[in-house]
C-alpha cells in the first residue's frame, strides 16, 4: 500500500466504506482508496476532478475497466506463450501396419523412440530406422521370438544410426532350437560390436520405459521368470506389457498369450486399446470363458496386427464374433478373407498420411493406426485417419447381429 500526506491527529474511528470503495481505518488521518492510503486534502482535489470528469460525462469507473481489461489481457497472453513454450509434446503411439507381425512405435519426442516387436524380415521399420538417422533408440522389448515378432531385429539394429540402449527378449527357448540359437547369436553379436548397450531378459514384473515425466511408464505383467523357462510352449508365456498413466492402464500389448492369462493380469482395467492376441486367433479361443476374459479385459478398441495372405485363417471369425458381443471395436492392419466383398468405399493410404513405409505384402485396411497421448489432459486421442478410413472389413462391427449380416458402417 502507497502512503501519501498521512496526517496523524490521534482519533479513533470505527471502520466504515461507501460506495466508492473508501474504507475508514482507525486513523482518521488516513483513508484507504483502492488499495492506496490517501489523505484527507487528497481525496478532496479527487472529488473536483471527478465531478469535472462526471460532467464531460467521462466516467473514471470505465477507464480503470478498460486498463484492467487491458492488463489482464496481457497477463493471460504472456501466461498462454509460457505454458506453450512449457507444454510437454504428446506421446505418439503408432501400431505398424508389417503384413502378418506385430511392430510398435512409441515416440517421446522427435529424437527419441522405443518399439515393442520390430516385426518380419522385411518389415518396413528397418527401411524407416536407416532414413531417419537423427532417431535413438531408448530400447526395444521382443515379446516373443518368432519371426513374426523379431524377425527384423538384426537388420534394425545394424541399420539404427545410433547404438540401442537396451534390448529385452524372452529366455523361452531350447538353445539347442535352431531359430532360438539364431536370434541370441544376432543379438550377442550386436552386443560385442557397440551396437547394443544392453541385453536384459524380458520377465514380470518389470518396467522397461518410463517418461522423463514419471507419470507415464511401459510395465511388464507377464510372464515371470519361472514361468517362462518351464514353459513346453513359447505362445504361453508371451509377453504381456501394459503403457499406464498415472497408474491407469491406457494400452495392452498381448503378443501370442493365451486370453485367460491377459485377463488374469489385466482385468478390470478399461483400457482403450488392446493390440492381439495372435492376430485375432488366441490360442484359448474356444474355450467357453473367451468371451468373458475379453468383458473382464474391456478394451474399447482391439487392434489386429494381420496380413492379408497369412495362411493361419488369421483373425479368427468366432474371435471377433465375441469381441463384438462385449462392445470392442476391431481395427485390423490389412484386408483378410474376412472382409465384406460388396463394399465400395476407398480405403485411406494411412501410410501417406503419416509418410510410413508401406510393408512388401498385403493390402492395408487401416495400416498403420497413431495414437497421441495427451499428457495435460491425461487422454488418448486417435489420428482422424481411423474415423476418415472406412475399411471393408467385417471386424468394425456394434453387435452380433451387425457382424451375422455384414453390413458394417460407422
Amino acid at each position: 500500500m502507497r502512503v501519501i500526506g498521512a496526517q496523524k491527529t490521534g482519533r479513533r474511528v470505527d471502520i466504515a466504506a461507501d460506495q466508492h470503495c473508501r474504507i475508514k481505518i482507525a486513523d482518521d488521518g488516513l483513508v484507504a482508496f483502492r488499495q492506496s492510503l490517501v489523505s484527507p486534502d487528497r481525496l478532496r482535489e479527487n472529488g473536483k476532478h471527478q465531478s469535472q470528469r462526471k460532467r464531460t460525462n467521462q466516467s473514471p469507473e470505465r477507464f480503470e475497466f478498460l486498463i484492467h481489461g487491458f492488463a489482464f489481457a496481457c497477463f493471460i497472453s504472456l501466461r498462454n506463450t509460457e505454458d506453450r513454450r512449457t507444454a510437454r509434446p504428446p506421446i505418439i503411439i503408432e501400431f505398424w501396419d508389417v503384413g502378418q507381425g506385430d511392430a510398435t512405435v512409441i515416440r517421446p519426442d522427435r529424437t527419441r523412440v522405443f518399439l515393442i516387436d520390430v516385426g518380419p524380415r522385411n518389415s518396413p521399420v528397418v527401411q524407416w530406422i536407416a532414413k531417419n538417422s537423427n532417431l535413438k533408440v531408448e530400447g526395444i522389448v521382443l515379446t516373443h521370438n518368432d519371426a513374426d515378432h523379431a524377425g527384423a531385429i538384426s537388420a534394425f539394429v545394424e541399420a539404427a544410426k545410433f547404438p540401442i540402449q537396451r534390448v529385452y527378449f524372452l529366455v523361452d527357448g531350447n538353445p539347442k532350437n535352431e531359430r532360438f540359437a539364431a536370434l541370441f547369436t544376432h543379438l550377442d553379436r550386436a552386443y560385442k560390436a557397440g551396437r547394443v548397450t544392453q541385453i536384459i531378459r524380458l520377465e514380470a514384473p518389470q518396467v522397461v520405459w518410463v517418461d522423463p515425466t514419471g507419470s507415464v511408464e511401459i510395465c511388464v505383467r507377464y510372464p515371470a521368470v519361472l514361468t517362462n523357462v518351464a514353459t513346453q510352449n513359447p505362445n504361453q508365456t508371451a509377453g504381456v506389457l501394459t503403457l499406464n498413466v498415472s497408474g491407469k492402464v491406457r494400452v495392452i500389448w498381448t503378443s501370442d498369450a493365451p486370453l485367460e492369462q491377459v485377463a488374469a493380469k489385466c482385468c478390470g482395467r478399461n483400457t482403450e486399446y488392446m493390440v492381439g492376441p495372435h492376430h485375432g486367433a488366441p490360442t484359448d479361443r474356444r474355450n467357453p470363458g473367451a468371451e468373458r476374459w475379453l468383458a473382464d479385459i474391456g478394451a474399447r478398441t482391439n487392434v489386429i496386427f494381420v496380413g492379408s495372405k497369412n495362411g493361419y485363417d488369421h483373425p479368427q471369425k468366432s474371435c471377433l464374433r465375441k469381441a463384438a458381443a462385449v462392445g470392442t471395436r476391431i481395427l485390423c492392419t490389412q484386408l483378410t478373407p474376412l472382409c465384406d466383398k460388396t463394399r465400395s468405399t476407398d480405403v485411406v493410404k494411412a501410410h501417406a498420411r503419416y509418410a510410413l513405409p508401406q510393408p512388401n505384402t498385403g493390402i492395408a485396411c487401416r495400416g498403420p493406426i497413431r495414437v497421441m497421448l495427451l499428457l495435460r489432459m491425461k487422454s488418448l486421442v486417435t489420428s482422424s485417419t481411423s474415423s476418415i478410413n472406412k475399411p471393408f472389413c467385417r471386424c468394425s462391427v456394434r453387435s452380433v447381429s451387425d457382424f451375422n449380416r455384414g453390413t458394417v458402417d460407422y
